[in-house]
């Protein structure tokens, strides 16, 4: 009888045992080797983010502080007096305070220590150099940060924009910096700032009144050097309508105020031209001639609650982001404003609800404040900073080196009866000349005006001008494009999206701008009807 066959298998040797054993041991050992390098390579790219983050947070703060300063002078950090013994209230200091952790980066005023670069929260040990160059009109600025042996140096050079002509940064070299900032024209805020363009006066902001009542004005400051050619009482206005007046005050010796007031015996209804006229010849610029004006542009008044009065009217929200440049007012009617992570805005805010400000984002400048009128709540935090007036009717919060220069008043505020007009019917759009577009891919023209039955979205890179779209949706601005014209989406959101360009009027429910630059142009023709407004 023979052997089962169970009886004749063999199992493994003690050798195959320990030879598999052992090639597992390898793939288990080469794979952790594997995945811990690859771990240690995530973390250390983590903290290699992080550091250059905080880095340039600091490098932003500081630079901006040093562009608007009107005197600067560097010092060593054991040159930094106490707050207390601080003695003028516009004396700031931007210096490192070492701790168990590291260094700090921290702005010293006579109010008290603001953290900019904070050691002990962000586990960062930072660095601070400062050095004059360029006979003291630049600074080069570096600051570095290092943490768990990732480090992290940037440099900058900085020109000092506001230091009077004849003044120049003080000291040569050292590791702190003491500076006075320059004082804002609060003043100024009702005017309606203008700039000359090849001898032209052009209107900039906010272009949103009639010249109709005695109450009414407008106030016209050129941003130019103009002491060299022609003092105030070289000039004269002329050709106003009938019934208004003009008188010419000096600001400064860099700009003048043009007052236009009065009651027009019939109302403006095109673009009147006003001549101020110049009558001493002894001027500086040979191409500019006794003779030859410079022409005041009085365009038919805008109501305030007109939504072509405005860069952006939203029902909803309005959000600005990741270095976003805003130039322009915005009126938002129900909800919130949010502007954040190095956006910059200049122009006047009105908010029927809350507004907040923070993550390194600038509102106004010393140059050209702002206005900000909020119905609810503000909250400003981290860094950010604000040359404007605020006035409130809710809570104002500031924490985590918030930073305001101007008035802050808890009052009752009015905020413009700005209504979103609907769509009109497809018939008045195609009695308007208007296209009307079914497809979501339609290639625009400049010039042209849409009516867009699908959401609307701009192709990357697209260079359009002067064109005005409707949509019964939403409307898309793609990367990198330069759009100008009016962008009317009442039912919907407008996007404008990283590194575009956008210069008009936005009207929706809804807008955000990311890394974009959005400016305001007042347009007389609107995608609605504007007899009611």
């Amino acid at each position: 009888m023979g052997e089962e066959p169970w009886l004749k298998s063999k199992g493994f040797t003690l050798i195959e045992t320990i030879l598999v054993l052992s090639i597992i041991g390898i793939v288990i050992v080469t794979g952790f080797s594997i995945y811990s390098l690859g771990n240690t390579a995530y973390h250390s790219g983590q903290v290699r983010s992080h550091v250059q983050y905080e880095v340039q947070m600091v490098s932003d703060y500081v630079t901006r502080q040093l562009r608007y300063a009107s005197e600067i002078y560097i010092m060593d950090t054991d040159e930094v007096p106490d707050v207390d013994a601080i003695t003028e209230e516009d004396d700031n200091y931007i210096f490192l305070i070492p701790s168990g952790q590291g260094s700090s980066v921290v702005h010293r005023m006579k109010k008290g220590d603001h953290i900019i670069g904070d050691a002990v929260n962000k586990g960062i040990d930072f660095g601070l150099q400062f050095q004059s160059k360029q006979a003291g009109k630049v600074i080069w600025l570096k600051v570095g940060g290092i943490c768990k042996s990732q480090g992290y140096n940037l440099d900058t050079e900085v020109f000092a924009a506001n230091l009077p002509e004849a003044k120049r940064v003080s000291g040569e070299a050292g590791t702190a910096i003491r500076y006075k900032l320059y004082n804002p024209d609060f003043a100024s805020q009702d005017k309606i700032y203008a700039r000359v363009v090849d001898e032209t006066i052009t209107m900039i902001s906010p272009e949103n009144r009639r010249v109709s009542s005695g109450d009414d004005s407008w106030i016209i400051a050129v941003d130019k050097d103009l002491s060299s050619r022609f003092s105030i009482d070289d000039l004269v206005v002329e050709n106003l309508p009938q019934g208004l007046s003009a008188s010419i005050k000096a600001i400064t010796p860099n700009s003048f105020k043009i007052t236009v007031a009065g009651i027009a015996d019939k109302s403006i209804n095109n673009i009147v031209d006003v001549s101020v006229i110049i009558k001493n010849t002894a001027m500086e610029n040979p191409n500019l001639q006794a003779s030859d004006p410079l022409i005041l542009k009085i365009y038919p008044g805008l109501s305030p609650s007109h939504p072509g009065s405005y860069l952006i009217s939203s029902p909803t929200s309005f959000t600005v982001t990741n270095n976003s440049y805003i130039q322009g007012d915005v009126v938002i009617n129900e909800n919130k404003v949010q502007i954040a992570n190095n956006s910059v805005w200049n122009g006047i805010i009105y908010v029927d609800g809350d507004l907040e400000i923070e993550n390194h984002a600038q509102i106004g400048s010393p140059d050209h404040p702002s206005i900000i009128f909020v119905k609810g709540n503000v909250h400003i935090a981290n860094n950010a900073m604000v040359y404007a007036n605020i006035y409130y009717e809710g809570n104002l919060t500031m924490d985590n080196n918030a930073y305001i220069i101007g008035e802050q008043v808890n009052t009752e505020v009015n905020i413009p009866p700005v209504s979103i007009p609907a769509l009109e019917s497809e018939e008045w759009y195609r009695d308007k000349g208007y296209t009307i577009v079914n497809s979501l891919h339609y290639e625009l023209q400049h010039g042209g005006k849409y009516y867009f039955k699908v959401p609307c979205h701009i192709p990357n890179d697209s260079q359009l001008y002067d064109i005005t779209i409707a949509s019964t949706s939403s409307i898309v601005i793609g990367n990198n494009c330069n759009i100008s014209g009016i962008l009317f989406a009442p039912d919907g959101e407008v996007h404008i999206e990283n590194n575009s360009r956008f210069s008009g009027s936005i009207t929706a429910q809804k807008t955000e701008a990311d890394k974009a630059m959005l400016s305001y142009r007042k347009y007389h023709e609107y995608p609605y009807e504007t007899s009611d407004l």
